[in-house]
């Protein structure tokens, strides 16, 4: 219908200034020992613009709207509509552009200091110990939010003149009517602060302990222990529910991580007939969390030479990562996902007796007219996907073998090649993610008596008939296992001795991509796909590289990049009709898509100069699908031709 085009006021590319400062030194206490520090500072601001705020309901206040009939503003022709189920009030979902395009603002600060030992123990042993303290603060302003409690006391002149603040009574009809004491009344400044931080040491010793016939069998042994807490403050209107943005809680904990590991090169051979090199290594790590328990991981890798020019590779490793901060101790925080409720366009006559029955005891409304069956009011539900605090860690394995090519014999003026390939397996197991709300909502209403476990995170509808919430929060309930090959191949060619080509070559075939919902017992194959509702995933495509041609000398240096990825298929758009009022509907198939890019570099008394254009050709994205901004920066460059200008100095 003729929704609000919130696309026309968001930014696609927002405002970011960054300034750093970074130190590093060392100092020699003795001919054995080393002291060294590294110490880093940056600020950032950034701004970005989205639509005005949507207003029509959250977890405390009623959705839609409720403006009473009392209100002089709703035109005659809306008011003598309203009948009694109404209960005399007409009803509304709007937004709030007399308040105004919220501004999200954010600042910034982050540093670090790692200081440490490091030294000798004889001729054949190294060690070190180290201490390092990392922080992240940010605080965060949204400007013109709305409040909802002085929106519901601007809407009911009843309420407006028992409040002494009310500065009248709002005209929400039509555009731009509303009075600018009334916005201003309704307007506020979000405000809320986040604070991360870090302090983590350690130390390992590093020692070459038995000599083989392909070298010194080296070592390295060593502990950690690690400590992390994090929080964000919310702005108390968000915490309360009386914002008409997305409520969210106070987040706050902490956790600590204590290690030990050892790891072993092994080489075996080397400059022998038929083992140019023969070199195994393992390594091994333990690591015990306050949170969850202990993980071992491990990994095993064999690289053989049976020649100079050529070298195999294979390495089986596994993985873990634990649930964060914010996994754990998030609170409760609001999304908005797109849901079909199953009792959409219900009726007897043409639903399964059990959905039926479902959905008229729990109260969606069955209309007279089985031609004109209740309808959902909007797309989305308004879903829990706060954290869990008895996360376990996702785990993975991984394998990957392949070939390293140098050749040796190929003369000097005709250049220098090398060349690698690397096929890869990887499966991940316990992915945290949040319950996935389509499956909360089939499981539920299909269920008899609605007697599965997952209706118990379907809330009541309310006065419309809508689920007014659902519970999604995070669990380990993911898999994603996939498969692919990397190949890269390098070229250099000597044409004087001030003057060089080089061509540097990368490619990523994917051969698998699938993600496996547990709760859900489904099974998605994304190879090849980009998701249609969500800008944060980006293009699984089936092929992407990149592809570098330079020219340089002694002191100078131009480069040429051409990036690229493959066409795509939209994820979960079947090409079909979603709606038959449209005219034009968009193509399921994404193209190919490629991006230019230029940059030189001069060097001159310890100075660099670098100048660069990127997006050369000023490439626009590909249009996708996508409600939030039609296409997806994930993968596409939204810049367009950007330029941008370097200076180095080395002293």
């Amino acid at each position: 219908g003729n929704r609000y085009d919130y696309g026309l006021d968001q930014w696609l590319v927002g405002q970011l200034d960054r300034f750093s400062v970074t130190a590093l030194g060392d100092y020699e206490i003795s001919e054995f020992v080393t002291a060294y520090a590294e110490g880093e500072f940056t600020f950032r601001h950034s701004l970005n613009q989205l639509a005005p705020q949507p207003t029509g309901g959250t977890s405390l206040w009623p959705a839609p709207l409720p403006i009473p009939l009392s209100n002089p503003y709703i035109p005659s022709d809306l008011a003598s509509q309203a009948t009694d189920k109404d209960g005399g009030y007409f009803w509304m979902y709007r937004r709030m552009k007399d308040v105004g395009r919220r501004k999200y603002e954010n600042n910034m600060i982050t540093f670090r200091v790692l200081t440490g030992l490091k030294g000798e123990i004889g001729p054949r042993f190294n060690w070190d110990v180290f201490f390092n303290y990392s922080k992240m603060f940010n605080a965060g302003v949204t400007h013109n939010s709305v409040n909802l409690r002085n929106l519901y006391t601007v809407l009911d002149p009843d309420l407006c003149a028992s409040e002494s603040l009310c500065p009248g009574v709002a005209n929400l009809f039509g555009e731009d009517n509303m009075q600018d004491d009334v916005a201003a009344y309704v307007r506020y400044t979000e405000q809320d602060q986040s604070m991360w931080d870090m302090a983590q040491t350690g130390l390992s010793l590093t020692g070459k302990l038995v000599e083989l016939p392909g070298g010194y069998l080296t070592g390295v042994l060593g502990s950690e222990f690690r400590w992390e807490r994090g929080y964000t403050l919310p702005d108390a209107m968000i915490a309360s529910g009386d914002s008409a943005g997305n409520i969210y809680e106070y987040t706050g904990g902490d956790y600590n991580v204590q290690e030990a590991f050892v790891e072993l090169m092994i080489p075996i051979l080397a400059n022998m007939p038929g083992a140019n090199e023969l070199t195994i290594d393992l390594a091994g790590r333990i690591s015990s969390y306050n949170t969850f328990g202990s993980e071992f991981t491990y990994r095993a890798g064999l690289a053989w030479a049976p020649l100079a020019d050529i070298k195999f590779r294979g390495v089986f490793s596994t993985a873990f990562r634990a649930p964060s901060i914010n996994n754990l101790y998030g609170g409760s925080a609001d999304s908005y996902q797109a849901v079909t409720d199953p009792c959409n366009g219900w009726s007897w006559d043409n639903s399964d007796p059990i959905l039926a029955q479902n959905c008229e005891d729990s109260g969606a409304p069955e209309t007279t007219d089985p031609k004109k069956p209740w309808t959902q009011a909007g797309s989305q539900i308004r879903t829990n996907v706060g954290s869990n605090p008895d996360l376990g860690a996702e785990t993975s394995a991984q394998m990957n073998f392949g070939t390293v090519i140098t050749p040796t014999f190929i003369p000097d003026n005709v250049g220098s090649i090398a060349a690698t390939f690397d096929f890869y397996i990887i499966s991940v197991e316990n992915a945290i993610t949040n319950l996935d709300s389509q499956t909360i909502v089939d499981r539920c209403f299909n269920s008899p008596n609605m007697s599965h476990e997952y209706c118990n995170y379907v809330s009541d509808r309310g006065r419309t008939g809508d689920i007014m919430g659902l519970e999604a929060r995070l669990k380990n309930i993911a898999e994603i296992n996939t498969k692919g090959m990397d190949f890269t191949l390098s070229y250099g060619l000597p044409i004087t001795p001030d003057f060089k080509i080089d061509l540097n070559f990368y490619g990523n075939v994917l051969l698998e991509m699938k993600e496996k919902n547990t709760a859900a017992e489904t099974t998605e194959d994304r190879l090849g796909t980009i998701a249609s509702m969500s800008n944060y995933d980006g293009a699984l495509a089936k092929f992407r590289f990149m592809t570098n041609l330079a020219f340089g000398g002694t002191n100078w240096k131009l480069s040429n990049r051409i990036r690229g990825v493959s066409g795509v298929e939209v994820f979960g758009w079947d090409g079909g009709t979603p709606d038959e009022t449209l005219d034009d509907l968009p193509n399921k198939d994404i193209p190919a898509v490629a991006y230019w890019d230029l940059s030189a570099l001069v060097m001159w008394k310890g100075l660099d100069f670098i100048i660069g254009m990127d997006n050369v050709l000023d490439k626009d994205p590909p249009y996708i699908p996508q409600g939030n901004a039609n296409s997806n920066n994930n993968t596409y460059d939204w810049m367009g031709r950007y330029v941008y200008a370097k200076i180095g100095y080395q002293f």
